[in-house]
Order: C-alpha cells, then sequence, then structure tokens
C-alpha cells in the first residue's frame, strides 16, 4: 500500500489512537485539534503507547521511527490540506460535526475519504450533502492500536472504490475490517457484545 497523508481531527480520547494505527502502517499522519495542549498530550499518549509496544515486542523499531512522521497542526484547514483520507474524531455532538463537515467541505481534496469513528450517530444519512460517496464511519474500537477491529459503515451512496481503499489500507496497518452496509445504532460489535453480556 503506498504511503498516504492521513489526517486524524481531534486529539481526544480515540484520535491519538487512531493516529497511532496509520503510523505504525508507515503513513504521514496529522493529528489536529483546536487545542495546542490537547495536541501536545495526545502525541504523548502515542509515545508512551509506542514505548510500552516496544517493551512487549509488539512493535520493533524504535518510537522516533513513528513519531518522525507524525505532525501537530492547530489549523484544520493547513491539517487537511492534501490529506487522502481524514479520519474524524472530535465529540458525539450534532453542532460540532456540522461545523467541522463545514470546514471539511471547503479545505478537503475533492476526493479525499472522510471517515467520522462516531458509534453512535448515523452521519452519512444525517448529512446526506457532505461529501457523497467519499463518507462513510470507520468506527474503531478503544483503545485502537491494541484492538484489531475496526467497522466501516457504509450507505447506499458510498462508492465501492473509496471503501476498497480504507479498508485495504486499515488492514495494512494491521487491522480486521468488517464492513457494514448500513448504520444500526450500537454497531454490530457493540451488539454482540450486549446480547452475549
Amino acid at each position: 500500500v503506498s504511503i498516504m497523508k492521513v489526517t486524524v481531527i481531534g486529539a481526544g480520547v480515540m484520535g491519538p489512537g487512531i493516529a497511532q494505527v496509520f503510523l505504525m502502517g508507515g503513513h504521514q499522519v496529522v493529528m489536529t485539534d483546536i487545542s495546542a495542549e490537547a495536541l501536545e498530550k495526545g502525541k504523548q499518549t502515542i509515545e508512551q503507547t509506542l514505548a510500552q509496544m516496544l517493551e512487549k515486542g509488539i512493535v520493533s523499531d524504535p518510537v522516533e521511527s513513528y513519531t518522525e512522521r507524525l505532525t501537530l497542526q492547530p489549523e484544520l484547514k493547513e491539517a487537511v490540506s492534501e490529506a487522502e483520507i481524514v479520519i474524524e474524531a472530535v465529540p458525539e455532538k450534532i453542532e460540532i460535526k456540522k461545523d467541522v463537515y463545514s470546514q471539511l467541505d471547503a479545505y478537503c481534496l475533492p476526493n479525499a475519504i472522510i471517515a467520522s469513528n462516531t458509534s453512535s450517530l448515523p452521519l452519512p444519512e444525517i448529512f446526506p450533502d457532505f461529501r457523497s460517496g467519499n463518507f462513510c464511519v470507520a468506527h474503531f474500537f478503544n483503545p485502537p492500536p491494541i484492538v484489531p477491529l475496526v467497522e466501516l459503515v457504509k450507505n447506499d451512496k458510498a462508492d465501492p472504490e473509496k471503501i476498497a481503499v480504507l479498508k485495504e489500507a486499515l488492514e495494512a496497518c494491521g487491522k480486521t475490517v468488517v464492513v457494514v452496509n448500513k448504520f444500526v445504532k450500537g454497531f454490530l460489535i457493540n451488539r454482540l457484545q450486549t446480547a452475549l453480556s
């Protein structure tokens, strides 16, 4: 898989782990957040997790070999410029997402693949006009660098080629990808966990 520029929006609970997944896959990663403090903290989280994984023999390269491909960028416009894959991991509030998407629509490459890490909102249905065909849900599980599963949720409008590119990129990062054709609240795995508990 070719090296891509991947931008992760949001350095909160999930963002740093998602950024780390793509760093481990060899990509150039930009992490962006409105809080410079959150970005610094997110970078520290990535460094600590990589150090632990190195200690346990899960990764074999020094931490710096991953983090040298990480850029922290507080400006969203700069962060998503030229990005081929954009993963949105901002808080689960419609207003925040709406604001982010209107900016992404203005700043992202026309053919960028944009995915939300939401686990509770059917975003392609809520925002049907946003980047139709290139927008899907990529649901990572916490902590993303450790849990191998990612659910890709697409609707009928999704471009199969875009979904295939994202799936292939994630698989090359060591993920097991399940493609789900329809948004169901709680997703497949959350529902299975609930059913089994």
